[in-house]
């Protein structure tokens, strides 16, 4: 979809379609373009994502680390396992989708 004459000092919001409703319908995502509180342009309902492509994009990157350790005896044997996940966030390169 591509929208053409949107104003410069538009404002554009994604989100529900109203916030902390019950109605299961209101939990829609909306894309919102306007001027002002009482001056919307467009309201696009069933919106999945949004991307503004001036903006930086980053992801969280997860790094797990692990081992396991088993102790045999004379009555059995003992398993352990250690693990260690590490977080940070990095630019998401993948481009538009």
């Amino acid at each position: 979809m591509l929208v053409e004459g949107i104003p410069d000092d538009a404002k554009i919001t994604f989100g529900p379609m109203t916030p902390g409703s019950k109605n299961s319908y209101d939990y829609a995502k909306v894309l919102r373009i306007y001027t002002s509180v009482s001056n919307q342009l467009a309201v696009f309902v069933g919106v999945t994502a949004f991307r503004d492509l001036s903006l930086t994009i980053k992801k969280r990157k997860v790094t797990s680390k692990g081992k396991a350790k088993r102790i045999k005896g004379p009555d059995g044997s003992m398993s352990s396992v250690y693990e260690n996940e590490t977080y940070e966030w990095v630019e998401d390169d993948s481009g538009p989708e």
